[in-house]
């Protein structure tokens, strides 16, 4: 399964939720979390729930994160012809215009 926004994650962490037999309130104390926050991430409504916190989340459903598109290349500083150096590589969204 793709996800694309968090509507998505959050309909895919309900869905296994429900799946295993947990209420929202078994999954929140599973992880530390409230009922509050769970609700709001499986509608949603969470702008950034950082992501340790969903794949606790997401591992307490049994519910595994890949990430395997080919097509994303990353952009480095340097040179075609020397490697980049990550620790030392400014990345260009940082950069002053």
């Amino acid at each position: 399964m793709r996800i694309f926004n968090l509507t998505e994650l959050g309909a895919a962490i309900r869905s296994a939720r429900s799946a295993k037999g947990l209420s929202q309130s078994n999954l929140a104390q599973t992880i530390g979390a409230t009922q509050e926050w769970i609700s709001r991430l499986e509608n949603g409504r969470l702008p950034n729930p950082g992501f340790a916190n969903v794949m606790q989340a997401c591992t307490a459903v049994g519910l595994g994160i890949s990430i395997d598109d080919d097509s994303i290349q990353p952009v480095f500083d340097a040179p075609d012809d020397q490697p980049a150096d990550l620790a030392f590589t400014t990345p260009s969204f940082l950069k002053r215009q």
